[in-house]
């Protein structure tokens, strides 16, 4: 090669280095805030139950964040701080908030007089609560509650962002525990400071590079922080990996031409291709089988990982060979223990070789404990992530178990039942009295501690509904009676008037009575003083005796008509008081309920409910005002009554008097004395009648505000009830329906105040145009859990019922829901996955090793590691909680998954590394025996020094408190130290001895369609032993 065209090689080599470790340096700055850019954990999949119920529900109700607050205390501490934390908390224009302290709140909101739950939902979307939400509202609750209330606050986006920071702080922890084992592992493998500083540096480049990257595509697909502790779990792993590769290739190489540009390039046409052929295999087969496992998660952790892979394997054949060619024979400076003998074997490959002395015996000590490690994996289970995945020292967990405990398990994560029109509201009556009755149906089922639902909103409207359809009928209807009560009233103050006038009547006579009884006594004393004088004048006497009785009869008469008209005037107010209580009173009082029941739901109307309840108080008023007066005119009654037997005696006397006029002389002294004490009752008698005119005065003048009063009442309720009556009738004709749409109901809730609205809005979609409602449904039982999916399950039938009866859309959604239907969909999904990814990788390995035995004893293998890493995970659930590992009794699904996934593409890595090494050999003197013996001594301890660093970067993440990367970190731990040790080295070995050279054997078929060369390796690369 001339020295030009060997320069501009070498550009080209430090251009590339330059380009990869700008960008890496570059990516890594944009990186720096990836933890803001985070979505929350995403569990919907796609075409489930769950997923079309949240659908329907967001497209009516909007986003949905709920909380469950529980407040603990002495009952007078509780109510007075709970109510004023519900006050503030129903000043946030995004909450609606449901307590016990509402009226008609449910009693399980108060489960007992020391214990209180208040749900709050926020109307934003589940990363603002995790984001912005979650913290403020510990913040109010920690402001609004003192001792000795103590409050506890729990909700999905609450543990959603738990499960975040500690996968976050997980992170940083397995970075620091990572790194020195890191050194030490690459100091074993290499011995070199300079050497193994290689490997560790572009780790670390590519997890700064994979988490820039990552935030860039967080604005156009999931990234959450399971997919961040993916990136940088794999990124160190394989950045360290494949750096690895290349820098013990390049020593190889190093040793064989001393030239380090050449043997930089010849380390990237072998190790380079090897690395390549196996990290697209590993990027393919776990996109491909995302992209057929159901949901974004694993799709975002399948992307974290393809973007360090793709970023390893830039690194390891751009950046990684410029840089070794420029270090030269420096790459082995600074040694750490004696320098390994020239062309000798590792250790590893020396034990291997021992061991494949007798490949059967081999194979059986290695595939024995293989297959016992996979029985566990016939009883294992798997499941949706949930609240055990935190830590049971984790504080949102705490929370959570305190909330389940005091008002029982379900609150945090409801099930939630959605019905919805097709067009029109749902606020008809039909469908109000269907979707109440089936609330209360489902709240009897077993399983389900309570439904919050429309039932409250069916019970309100009714009256209001009633109200409507009685101001729209015909008949006997609220405006009829309201027209004909303004005409009672006015009779009412018409006959008040007639008896203002028979008081008047009553009055004048007793003042007559009063002026009879003066003269009566003026003449009764003029008798007597005469009498006494009259002795001899007989005749004179006869005459005026005789005169006397005709007075007397004119008194007599006169007071018995009085007696009558007082009894009269006493009976006619006595048959007017029922008449104001009974008739008038009852009908304004019914008509003041009925207003004020409509105005409850209808503002408007609280102008006519203010005049009926004025006109309701002042028929009250006058009812009394007549009762006050029927007593006053019994009064007078019985006082007449007891002047008339007086008045009696006074005629029989004089009419005796006159009988015995013949006997007037000897009897004119006793008659003188008779006509004093008649003087003296007749002055008796002008007082009594002068106090009854007084009373009957009296009693007129304090009618006539009465009189006025009914007469004004009768006016203005004419004046309310005729236009009424006539815009009833109207609208009975235009629109004879109208109380009977839904329209009227939600136009009523629309226009209640800002609180019931927000109640209402909870169960009816009245922002969202009235068309859907919801019912949320607790449970008994704990989300993620046996009995939760029989509640679910049964939802699910219950929906399906509502929408055949009522012809509504109905679907279930809600955490409990789309964490049951996950772990459903997942799992059954999961096989399909497996199969597809398998296939995928049998597939490449045949065109790429042209031996398709080989390919499938691989692959047989890869499953036989993965399946005793899922038995390993298997026997570690077994652990009780408060053991390490342990308190997990399923393997999460995701879990499974990235450990299915990751395993057996790295499974794929170290065959492809080992068999291309083999195949090296065999293509050059079809050695089979030799050609493993070649692949062993010269990848053995590349692959267990791989393996060795892979594995401590994964045991750093077996210990996060997350369940989900505790469980990532053991299973991947186990299976990448059984694949590249036992397996790899000593399993596949032994079994190509015992199978001999048909594994390389290539059916004439396959072998007209497969690439003619080693596709692995350069056209002219040759092996040397």
């Amino acid at each position: 090669m001339g020295g030009g065209s060997r320069g501009a090689m070498h550009r080209r080599g430090l251009a590339g280095f330059a380009a990869v470790v700008l960008a890496c340096l570059a990516l890594g700055a944009v990186g720096l805030g990836v933890e803001d850019d985070l979505s929350p954990f995403s569990l919907k999949i796609p075409g489930t139950s769950a997923s079309d119920g949240e659908t329907l529900a967001q497209s009516h109700f909007g986003d949905s964040s709920p909380f469950a607050i529980l407040l603990r205390g002495p009952a007078p501490a509780l109510d007075r701080q709970g109510s004023a934390l519900v006050a503030e908390l129903r000043r946030e224009p995004e909450a609606t908030v449901l307590s016990p302290w509402d009226r008609g709140s449910l009693s399980a909101l108060r489960p007992g007089p020391r214990k209180a739950l208040v749900l709050v939902d926020y109307h934003v979307p589940l990363g603002t609560a995790m984001r912005e939400v979650a913290p403020g509202l510990e913040a109010t609750v920690e402001e609004g509650v003192d001792p000795p209330v103590v409050a506890t606050q729990s909700g999905f986006a609450t543990v959603a962002q738990a499960l975040q920071e500690e996968s976050l702080n997980a992170t940083e922890r397995a970075e620091l525990v990572a790194a020195p084992l890191l050194i030490l592992v690459l100091l074993l493998v290499f011995r070199s400071l300079v050497a193994a500083a290689i490997p560790l540096v572009f780790g670390a480049l590519t997890v700064l590079a994979g988490r820039g990257v990552l935030s860039l595509l967080s604005d156009a697909m999931t990234i959450d922080a399971l997919s961040l502790v993916v990136c940088t779990m794999m990124g160190l792993a394989l950045g360290v990996d494949y750096s690895l590769l290349i820098v013990s290739r390049f020593r190889e190489e190093l040793e064989r031409d001393p030239d380090a540009w050449r043997a930089a390039a010849a380390t990237r046409a072998s190790a380079g291709r090897t690395t390549l052929f196996a990290g697209l295999t590993l990027i393919v087969a776990l996109l491909s089988s995302a992209l057929l496992q159901p949901g974004s998660l694993l799709l975002s952790l399948a992307v974290a990982t393809g973007v360090v892979t793709t970023i390893s394997i830039l690194i390891a054949t751009l950046a990684v060979p410029p840089l070794l060619a420029l270090l030269g024979p420096r790459i082995n400076a600074l040694r750490v223990g004696p320098a390994p003998r020239p062309g000798g074997r590792s250790a590893v490959a020396a034990a291997a070789g021992r061991a494949l002395r007798n490949p059967a015996l081999a194979a059986c000590l290695v595939a024995v404990p293989l297959v016992l490690l996979t029985l566990p994996v016939i009883g294992f289970s798997t499941g949706a992530p949930g609240i055990d995945e935190l830590p049971s020292s984790n504080q949102a967990r705490a929370d959570a178990e305190t909330i389940d405990r005091a008002v029982g398990p379900g609150w945090e994560a409801p099930f939630v039942l959605v019905a919805a029109t097709e067009r029109g509201p749902i606020t008809t009556s039909q469908h109000l009295s269907q979707l109440a009755r089936w609330q209360r149906r489902i709240g009897s089922e077993p399983g389900v501690r309570t439904v919050i639902g429309p039932a409250p909103v069916a019970r309100r409207t009714a009256p209001l509904r009633t109200l409507g359809s009685r101001l729209s009928a015909q008949g006997g209807s609220a405006p009829s009676e309201l027209e004909k009560l303004g005409p009672g009233l006015r009779r009412a103050a018409d006959a008040v008037s007639q008896l203002r006038a028979g008081l008047d009547e009553g009055a004048a006579g007793s003042g007559l009575l009063a002026e009879g009884s003066e003269r009566a006594a003026a003449g009764a004393g003029l008798i007597a003083s005469e009498l006494r004088r009259a002795a001899g004048r007989g005749e004179e006497a006869t005459a005026a005796i005789g005169r006397l009785r005709d007075g007397s009869e004119r008194l007599a008469k006169g007071q018995r008509q009085v007696s009558v008209g007082s009894l009269a005037l006493a009976l006619g107010l006595r048959s007017l008081v029922p008449r104001l209580r009974g008739g008038e009173q009852a009908r304004s009082r019914r008509l003041a309920r009925e207003l004020e029941q409509a105005a409850a739901e209808d503002p408007s109307l609280q102008p006519l409910a203010n005049q009926a309840r004025v006109l309701a108080r002042t028929v009250a008023a006058n009812r009394n005002e007549v009762r006050r007066l029927r007593d006053v005119a019994q009064e007078v009654n019985g006082g007449i009554n007891r002047l008339v037997p007086g008045g009696e005696r006074l005629e029989a006397g004089v009419g005796k008097l006159a009988d015995a006029t013949n006997g007037l002389s000897s009897g004119l002294d006793r008659l003188g004395d008779g006509a004093e004490r008649l003087s003296s009752g007749l002055v008796e008698l002008q007082g009594g009648a002068g106090a009854l005119q007084s009373g009957l005065s009296e009693g007129s003048r304090r009618a006539y505000p009465l009189q006025t009063k009914l007469a004004d009442a009768g006016d203005r309720v004419s004046a309310v009830a005729t236009p009424l009556a006539l815009g009833a009738a109207q609208l009975q004709r235009q629109s004879p329906a109208l109380f009977d749409s839904g329209y009227f109901v939600l136009s009523a809730l629309d226009g209640a105040p800002a609180r019931q609205r927000a109640e209402a809005g909870e169960a009816i979609s009245v922002d969202g145009g009235g068309q859907a409602a919801r019912m949320i449904v607790v449970s008994n039982f704990p989300f993620n859990s046996d009995g939760s999916r029989r509640v679910g399950e049964a939802l699910e039938a219950d929906a399906a019922r509502l929408a055949a009866a009522s012809g509504l859309e109905t679907g279930v959604t809600g955490g409990a829901a789309t964490l049951n239907t996950y772990g459903e969909a997942t799992e059954a999904r999961l096989p399909f996955v497996i199969g597809v990814f398998i296939l995928f990788t049998l597939l490449a390995l045949v065109v790429f090793l042209r031996a398709p035995l080989l390919a499938l004893l691989t692959v047989c293998l890869n499953l036989a590691s993965v399946a005793a890493a899922i038995g390993v995970m298997a026997l570690v659930c077994k652990i009780p909680e408060g053991y390490p590992l342990g308190g997990h009794p399923y393997i999460d699904t995701v879990g499974a998954g990235a450990i299915f996934g990751v395993t057996f593409g790295l499974s794929i890595d170290y065959a492809v590394f080992l068999i291309a090494r083999m195949r090296e050999s065999y293509d050059v003197d079809g050695d089979h025996r030799a050609a493993i013996a070649f692949g062993l001594e010269k990848t053995a301890g590349v692959i267990t020094g791989a393996a060795a660093i892979m594995a401590a970067v994964f045991v750093s993440f077996a210990a996060a408190p997350v369940a989900t990367v505790s469980q990532m970190g053991v299973g991947l731990t186990v299976a990448i130290l059984l694949d590249a040790t036992v397996v790899r080295i000593v399993l596949l070995p032994a079994l190509m001895l015992l199978l001999g050279d048909r594994v390389w054997y290539v059916p004439p078929l396959l072998d007209r369609i497969l690439p003619r060369r080693n596709v692995l390796l350069p056209e002219t690369r040759t092996t040397s032993a």
